[in-house]
């Protein structure tokens, strides 16, 4: 299962590739220092921190600060623009390693991990407490959407794979099956981001412990 996704980075020299795992080193003002061309930036808003993750599988904890809709992204590039598009023409691929630590931080919070171009139009991995407890896969292209539901959420750690072409989007999870979408696709070039969102007045935790992000060159 998801063996696929273990060979993308077969041929030297062909793909791009960004490893995330513990590498932020935070700033008082919430920016990681800038690891290489195609660094990850966190960006901290409102009374949000990003602190490193030292449990077991070391990365970085997004904690939302006790303010209603506070919330905390992190993206490529810096706050003007992201330092690498990534474009399905390219077959690009994600592995994210994730967690809610707590039960409660995931109650009435927002959380998507995605290849996205806006509001409307973008590919990954969604939960939102406003809608019910379930996460979901999803492409949404112009505002309409195809989902998978994934099942509920918990606080154990969890693997997603996701690879996509202008016509095809899979996603693995748990090394379980693979689902597809080919339907609702999205054009053009894409930021890669993580957003956790709270919609209570109470802080949220969400740990990130490693992304990998690859596609071939153009």
């Amino acid at each position: 299962m998801c063996g696929e996704w273990w060979i993308i980075d077969s041929e030297p020299g062909e793909t791009i590739k960004d490893n995330f795992n513990g590498i932020f080193d935070i700033t008082g003002l919430g920016l990681a220092t800038i690891i290489s061309n195609y660094a990850y930036y966190a960006i901290k808003t409102g009374a949000g921190t990003i602190t490193a993750n030292t449990g077991p599988s070391a990365g970085v904890r997004l904690t939302t600060g006790a303010t209603t809709n506070d919330d905390i992204l992190i993206t490529t590039g810096d706050n003007t623009g992201p330092a690498y598009t990534w474009n399905p023409l390219n077959t690009p691929w994600m592995h994210l390693h994730y967690r809610f630590p707590n039960a409660g931080d995931a109650a009435n919070s927002y959380f998507l991990g995605a290849f996205y171009k806006d509001a409307n139009n973008y590919i990954g991995i969604r939960y939102d407490t406003a809608v019910d407890t379930n996460l979901r896969f999803v492409t949404r292209s112009g505002g309409v959407e195809t989902l998978t539901v994934l099942g509920a959420l918990d606080t154990d750690w969890h693997d997603i794979y996701v690879k996509f072409t202008a016509t095809d989007v899979r996603l693995c999870q748990e090394g379980g099956g693979t689902f597809s979408h080919t339907t609702n696709i999205p054009s053009g070039n894409f930021t890669w981001y993580t957003y956790l969102k709270t919609l209570a007045n109470a802080a949220k935790n969400y740990d990130v412990a490693h992304l990998v992000l690859t596609q071939s060159i153009l």
